[in-house]
């Protein structure tokens, strides 16, 4: 029974605990979550009844939506939750509780600038060693402190890990137009990476990992944005730029910096000229 199906029965008063053809048993929590917990844009998702067994899983155990969708969007799950995320359940399922667990001491590691880290840079690492390394990181009786202290310096030089591009492989037949704005006598830049080199010279500059989402880049999953400040003559980059279809899911400078209030006031400039959405930053 496809999902349509499924939909006309829980919209005829169905209870989907009693649907004997949904693919996974659903407990009474993850029943209500999957009606009224979860993102409405997530439910058109194709095959979603199976896949959102395991997201109300998830939020069984921390149903914030902002904190849901960090997790979501930095494991990628977008394109990826019916391969590994699913293969690997228990694993990230014990991430995402390793997250809960230490919400709080998260937020306070920077709020207190100890580190511009966020659960999406954790993930970025984690993934790194699972599947790239086959080097899994186990969440059981680890410190966040000295994990976000790893994640930063990993992230820092994760560029030095990959070699300079032999090929310098491209990825856009149109790339969007360049995009500048003044602010304060202050002249900015935003343009499109759409080749290896380019990609690799970002992260090079800024001491950063998007290098590592290269695979995303080329299979045009994502797509990455530079926005750079005009210094005695000559623009230099300041904030790597994410997108996703239309929304901005990353925005950081260098060293994984935050942006300041100028950079994001300039981010918004760019979105609302471009039609793109501020979806997720930190």
């Amino acid at each position: 029974m496809n999902d349509m199906h499924l939909f006309l029965k829980i919209i005829n008063g169905k209870s989907i605990r009693k649907i004997d053809t949904f693919p996974l048993l659903y407990s009474k929590k993850q029943a209500h979550l999957f009606l009224h917990g979860l993102p409405n844009f997530l439910k058109i998702k194709g095959d979603f009844f199976k896949e959102g067994w395991y997201l109300t899983k998830l939020l069984t155990y921390n149903n914030n939506e902002q904190f849901f969708l960090d997790f979501y969007y930095g494991l990628k799950l977008e394109y990826k939750i019916s391969t590994l995320f699913i293969h690997d359940f228990s694993y990230w399922l014990e991430v995402y509780l390793f997250f809960t667990q230490n919400e709080q001491e998260l937020e306070k590691y920077n709020l207190n600038a100890i580190g511009n880290i966020s659960i999406r840079d954790i993930l970025d690492y984690l993934m790194y060693k699972k599947y790239t390394e086959q080097n899994v990181v186990f969440m059981k009786n680890r410190s966040l402190s000295k994990l976000c202290s790893t994640v930063q310096e990993w992230d820092f030089y994760s560029y030095k890990k990959s070699s300079y591009p032999v090929e310098n492989t491209s990825w856009m037949d149109i790339k969007t137009e360049e995009w500048t704005y003044e602010i304060a006598n202050k002249k900015y830049s935003v343009n499109e990476i759409c080749d290896a080199n380019t990609l690799y010279q970002e992260a090079a500059t800024l001491k950063h990992c998007v290098y590592l989402y290269l695979d995303d880049c080329i299979s045009k999953r994502i797509r990455i944005f530079s926005l750079k400040k005009l210094t005695k003559k000559k623009y230099e980059g300041c904030i790597t730029i994410e997108l996703r279809g239309k929304n901005i899911i990353q925005a950081r400078g260098k060293y994984n910096r935050f942006i300041n209030k100028e950079e994001l006031f300039i981010l918004n400039e760019w979105a609302k000229n471009l039609g793109y959405k501020m979806l997720v930053l930190p």
